[in-house]
Protein backbone atom coordinates (compact mmCIF):
# COMPACT_ATOMS: atom_id res chain seq x y z
CA UNK A 1 0.00 0.00 0.00
CA UNK A 2 2.63 2.40 1.08
CA UNK A 3 4.51 1.78 -2.62
CA UNK A 4 1.09 2.40 -4.61
CA UNK A 5 0.95 6.00 -2.41
CA UNK A 6 -2.93 4.77 -0.94
CA UNK A 7 -4.83 7.23 0.52
CA UNK A 8 -6.61 4.58 2.75
CA UNK A 9 -4.45 3.90 5.73
CA UNK A 10 -5.48 0.60 7.74
CA UNK A 11 -7.11 1.07 11.30
CA UNK A 12 -5.62 0.37 14.46
CA UNK A 13 -6.74 -3.05 14.02
CA UNK A 14 -5.94 -3.54 11.12
CA UNK A 15 -2.56 -2.77 11.79
CA UNK A 16 -1.81 -5.27 14.47
CA UNK A 17 -3.70 -7.87 12.53
CA UNK A 18 -1.49 -7.49 9.37
CA UNK A 19 1.95 -7.28 11.27
CA UNK A 20 0.57 -9.50 14.16
CA UNK A 21 -0.19 -12.11 11.35
CA UNK A 22 2.84 -11.25 8.93
CA UNK A 23 5.66 -11.73 12.04
CA UNK A 24 4.03 -15.11 13.46
CA UNK A 25 3.85 -16.60 10.13
CA UNK A 26 7.49 -15.37 9.03
CA UNK A 27 8.53 -17.62 12.43
CA UNK A 28 6.10 -20.56 11.95
CA UNK A 29 7.10 -20.55 8.53
CA UNK A 30 11.01 -20.20 9.63
CA UNK A 31 10.40 -23.12 12.32
CA UNK A 32 8.39 -25.57 10.04
CA UNK A 33 11.35 -25.22 7.38
CA UNK A 34 13.71 -26.18 10.40
CA UNK A 35 12.07 -28.86 11.77
CA UNK A 36 11.44 -30.17 8.37
CA UNK A 37 15.13 -30.21 7.66
CA UNK A 38 15.99 -31.64 11.04
CA UNK A 39 13.60 -34.60 9.95
CA UNK A 40 14.80 -35.05 6.69
CA UNK A 41 18.04 -35.57 8.71
CA UNK A 42 17.13 -37.64 11.17
CA UNK A 43 15.31 -40.03 8.41
CA UNK A 44 18.40 -40.72 6.07
CA UNK A 45 20.45 -41.08 8.62
CA UNK A 46 22.18 -44.75 8.78
CA UNK A 47 20.19 -47.52 10.86
CA UNK A 48 23.42 -48.04 12.90
CA UNK A 49 24.10 -44.12 13.92
CA UNK A 50 23.79 -42.15 17.13
CA UNK A 51 20.47 -41.17 15.95
CA UNK A 52 18.80 -44.30 15.45
CA UNK A 53 16.47 -44.33 17.91
CA UNK A 54 15.67 -40.53 17.27
CA UNK A 55 14.81 -42.57 13.71
CA UNK A 56 11.93 -44.20 15.18
CA UNK A 57 10.40 -41.57 17.36
CA UNK A 58 10.76 -38.62 15.19
CA UNK A 59 7.74 -39.44 13.26
CA UNK A 60 5.57 -39.23 16.50
CA UNK A 61 6.69 -35.85 18.25
CA UNK A 62 6.73 -33.82 14.88
CA UNK A 63 3.54 -32.73 15.25
CA UNK A 64 4.02 -32.17 19.02
CA UNK A 65 7.11 -29.85 18.02
CA UNK A 66 5.31 -27.83 15.06
CA UNK A 67 1.97 -26.89 17.64
CA UNK A 68 5.50 -25.97 20.44
CA UNK A 69 6.26 -23.47 17.12
CA UNK A 70 2.73 -21.86 16.60
CA UNK A 71 2.67 -21.02 20.23
CA UNK A 72 6.07 -19.69 20.67
CA UNK A 73 5.54 -17.39 17.49
CA UNK A 74 2.23 -16.45 18.92
CA UNK A 75 3.82 -15.93 22.20
CA UNK A 76 6.88 -13.84 21.15
CA UNK A 77 4.89 -11.82 18.93
CA UNK A 78 2.51 -10.26 21.22
CA UNK A 79 4.35 -7.04 21.84
CA UNK A 80 3.28 -6.23 18.21
CA UNK A 81 -0.42 -6.03 19.65
CA UNK A 82 0.70 -3.35 22.05
CA UNK A 83 2.28 -1.56 19.71
CA UNK A 84 1.43 -1.29 16.66
CA UNK A 85 -1.75 1.90 15.59
CA UNK A 86 -3.05 2.72 12.51
CA UNK A 87 -1.77 6.39 10.60
CA UNK A 88 -0.31 8.56 13.33
CA UNK A 89 -0.17 12.41 11.95
CA UNK A 90 2.39 13.20 14.08
CA UNK A 91 5.23 15.10 12.64
CA UNK A 92 7.85 15.49 15.82
CA UNK A 93 7.74 12.52 17.64
CA UNK A 94 10.72 10.49 17.97
CA UNK A 95 8.61 7.62 19.85
CA UNK A 96 6.87 6.86 16.81
CA UNK A 97 7.90 5.05 13.80
CA UNK A 98 5.95 5.41 10.49
CA UNK A 99 5.36 2.59 8.59
CA UNK A 100 3.75 4.10 5.34
CA UNK A 101 0.54 3.05 5.85
CA UNK A 102 0.53 2.20 9.78
CA UNK A 103 2.94 3.65 12.85
CA UNK A 104 3.94 1.97 15.84
CA UNK A 105 5.27 3.47 19.09
CA UNK A 106 8.47 2.52 20.20
CA UNK A 107 9.31 0.35 23.37
CA UNK A 108 10.84 1.02 26.26
CA UNK A 109 14.83 1.31 25.81
CA UNK A 110 14.47 -2.00 28.24
CA UNK A 111 12.09 -4.05 26.85
CA UNK A 112 13.02 -3.25 23.20
CA UNK A 113 16.09 -5.20 23.12
CA UNK A 114 14.95 -8.18 25.18
CA UNK A 115 12.24 -8.26 22.16
CA UNK A 116 14.93 -8.18 19.13
CA UNK A 117 16.91 -10.66 21.51
CA UNK A 118 13.94 -13.29 21.59
CA UNK A 119 13.51 -12.76 17.68
CA UNK A 120 16.93 -12.84 16.65
CA UNK A 121 17.80 -15.78 18.91
CA UNK A 122 14.99 -18.11 17.92
CA UNK A 123 16.16 -17.09 14.02
CA UNK A 124 19.69 -18.59 15.16
CA UNK A 125 18.85 -21.18 16.19
CA UNK A 126 16.61 -22.14 13.49
CA UNK A 127 19.60 -21.10 11.11
CA UNK A 128 21.95 -23.17 13.12
CA UNK A 129 19.40 -26.23 13.24
CA UNK A 130 18.84 -26.24 9.07
CA UNK A 131 22.88 -25.88 8.55
CA UNK A 132 23.88 -28.80 11.11
CA UNK A 133 21.01 -30.22 9.25
CA UNK A 134 21.93 -29.76 5.57
CA UNK A 135 25.85 -30.00 6.51
CA UNK A 136 24.80 -33.56 7.98
CA UNK A 137 22.32 -34.99 5.17
CA UNK A 138 25.83 -34.12 2.71
CA UNK A 139 28.04 -35.83 4.45
CA UNK A 140 25.69 -38.90 4.66
CA UNK A 141 25.02 -38.75 1.39
CA UNK A 142 28.64 -38.62 0.53
CA UNK A 143 29.22 -41.56 2.70
CA UNK A 144 26.77 -43.66 1.08
CA UNK A 145 28.47 -42.63 -2.37
CA UNK A 146 31.60 -44.02 -1.39
CA UNK A 147 29.87 -47.01 -0.08
CA UNK A 148 28.06 -48.08 -2.97
CA UNK A 149 30.76 -46.45 -6.31
CA UNK A 150 31.50 -50.46 -6.87
CA UNK A 151 27.95 -50.64 -8.05
CA UNK A 152 28.37 -48.69 -10.93
CA UNK A 153 31.78 -49.85 -12.37
CA UNK A 154 32.27 -51.92 -14.74
CA UNK A 155 34.67 -54.65 -13.27
CA UNK A 156 33.24 -57.59 -10.98
CA UNK A 157 33.40 -56.38 -7.47
CA UNK A 158 35.44 -59.43 -5.06
CA UNK A 159 33.05 -58.73 -2.53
Amino acid sequence: MAAFVSKYYLSDIECKLVFYVHRVGRGVSMGSTCLLSVFQAITISPRDSMWAELKLQAPKHTGNFSILCWILNILVNIQILLYMSGKCNCKNSTKITDYGYCSGTVSSSTVQPVHYLLLSSYDVLCLGLMIWASGSMVFILLRHKQRVQHIHGTSPSPS
